[in-house]
Formats: C-alpha cells, structure tokens, sequence
C-alpha cells in the first residue's frame, strides 16, 4: 500500500493573482528560466508590483513541486519525497552538484535510479509552468538548459 501524496497549500489571493500574471506573460516565462535562486521570483514580484510574503513563496514553489511530483512515476515519488522531508537527507540532498551525486545519493537511500531517470525527472520539471526550485535543481546538475 502506498501513501498518498500530499497537495500543496492554497496560494494566497497575491501569489494567485501573481501566478496568473505570470501565465499571461511569454516574457515573464522567460525570465523565470533565467532565475537562479528563489529570491529571483521575489524580485521579479515586486518590479511587477506584487508583495510576496515568504509564506507565498514557500506555497508557490510547493505547488511547483506537487504538479511535478504528480507527473513523474510513482516509483520515483517516494524517493523525492524522502528528498524534501528527510532533514539528514535533505542536507546530502542540497550538496548534490552532479547527475552522479545523485544517482550514488538513490543508492545509498535503497531507490534504483539511472541517468535516464533522473533525465526523464528533468524534463517533466522543465514542463511546470512558472517558477520550480526543481528546475532550478536540474539546471544546477546539468540536465536542462
């Protein structure tokens, strides 16, 4: 029997209505794929007259995180949900700089993982629209421009 996954938290009307500006714009899109940290979605917030509380933040990328996790196998579900609620494993998680770190960081939690998975994980990241910490991640090891 597996667990069910969890959803992400209801976004505030500002995050709401930020996300659905963002939507709206091929440019800001872009942008987005340009970012490198959280604190970029902030910043492009506010130039387009948003005040996004870090509680905001936190949901939207939650709801990146969920559409994502929802899209990829359930065999891998498990395995990205110990990645994100494990503290221990969190911090090997972040010190993953390459696809390899994390196929040995699979291993070693017991999951089988090869490079084509992580890439296929990758490119589902790629298609969630607006901003997603994974995409950041992916970016950071290599597997999406």
């Amino acid at each position: 029997m597996t667990t069910p996954i969890a959803t992400a938290p209801p976004l505030s009307a500002t995050a709401q209505a930020f996300s659905q500006h963002l939507d709206r714009s091929p440019a800001l899109q872009e942008q987005i794929r340009q970012f490198t940290s959280p604190m970029d979605l902030v910043q492009l917030a506010q130039a387009e007259g948003f005040d996004l509380a870090p509680p905001d933040v936190i949901a939207i990328a939650q709801t990146a995180y969920y559409t994502w996790l929802h899209q990829i196998s359930p065999q891998f579900q498990p395995l990205f949900e110990t990645l994100r609620t494990n503290e221990a494993v969190g911090v090997r998680h972040k010190s993953c700089h390459t696809p390899q770190d994390v196929l040995d960081l699979a291993t070693d939690l017991g999951y089988a993982l090869t490079l084509a998975d992580l890439q296929t994980l990758a490119e589902a990241a790629a298609t969630v629209p607006g901003f997603s910490c994974e995409k950041l991640w992916f970016r950071g090891l290599g597997l999406i421009p």
